[in-house]
């Protein structure tokens, strides 16, 4: 008789995002997807846990910098202003300078995660023509706005990303990107 043993690895979701961005810079969406995926997966496991958790002990903004990617080929491609369509394909690196554990990611980090998890299904979609990856696109795009919206009720004043309005363009941007692929 065999014993199963797992093997401990650590993941980390600002470091799993961060590669999956650079994998989206690539155009390596099925790579990224499945990074990110895994990311929101680690942090929804952990969110009973992160509810508990003291507003003190979760890592601000103060301490962290988010950048967009450049811009990569996908968003030249995409591009059709003459029509109306443009997705905005950059994601975001999370940059931060204190440790951190999952329970303690800030509503920004979970929000960016989020976000660059609903890019990867929307980029992939588009490439391989899947109307279930943009359903799934969409329901990560709303929980990065779900989580921002609940940050503004708790009045997270630490907060960048409640307070970036090009974000919260972005994310309406490709969610009617989204809406009018999936009607079309």
């Amino acid at each position: 008789m065999t014993e199963n043993k797992m093997i401990p690895f650590h993941f980390d979701p600002i470091e799993l995002n961060n590669m999956g961005v650079q994998s989206l810079e690539h155009e390596n969406y099925d790579f990224a997807s499945d990074l990110l995926a895994l990311a929101v997966r680690l942090i929804v496991k952990t969110s009973n846990i992160d509810d508990n958790h003291s507003q003190q002990h979760r890592l601000q903004s103060k301490y962290n910098t988010f950048r967009w990617s450049v811009s990569t080929p996908q968003e030249k491609k995409e591009s059709d202003l003459s029509i109306g369509t443009f997705t905005f394909s950059r994601g975001m690196f999370i940059n931060v300078r204190k440790r951190h554990t999952v329970c303690n990611l800030s509503s920004d980090m979970k929000a960016a995660i989020a976000y660059n998890t609903g890019l990867s299904f929307h980029l992939l979609a588009t490439e391989n023509n899947d109307s279930t990856l943009l359903i799934k696109a969409g329901k990560m795009y709303r929980l990065s706005q779900s989580i921002l919206r609940e940050s503004i009720k708790k009045g997270n004043p630490m907060s960048k990303l409640c307070l970036n309005y090009f974000f919260h363009v972005v994310l309406l941007n490709n969610l009617g990107q989204l809406s009018y692929e999936l009607v079309d």
